[in-house]
């Protein structure tokens, strides 16, 4: 398994098990964990930082994960990116999503190409 961590300014660099079991046990990092935390009609949406490669057999690695649940905790949204950058941008068009939607869809994990990703 990879394992990954920010930097300040949110680059995502490769580190080891113990580099990232003390990147994720600092409580004032938190804030550098979640990218966005949206609520809107009941839906919750939240784009973090995942730290781990999902995929590792991809040729990219998504380690930033947007997803939209309803109010029983469902998951009806998910994306996943490469990059900080990305993860805004797709947390935005979740917003968009539950705005112009208004409905429920069950729909599959993707990962997202990313424009600057890992790879």
């Amino acid at each position: 398994m990879r394992y990954y961590m920010l930097d300040e300014n949110n680059n995502v660099l490769p580190c080891t098990l113990s580099q990232w079991s003390d990147f994720f046990g600092v409580s004032a990092e938190h804030y550098r964990k979640t990218v966005g935390f949206t609520i809107i009609n009941n839906l919750e949406i939240s784009t973090i930082f995942l730290a781990l490669d999902l995929d590792p057999q991809s040729s990219r690695s998504f380690l930033f994960e947007t997803r939209v649940c309803n109010e029983e905790g469902e998951d009806v949204y998910c994306k996943r990116y490469s990059t900080w950058a990305d993860a805004e941008e797709g947390h935005q068009k979740a917003i968009k999503w539950v705005n112009e939607e208004g409905s429920i869809y069950n729909i599959k994990c993707l990962n997202v190409e990313s424009k600057n990703g890992l790879g």
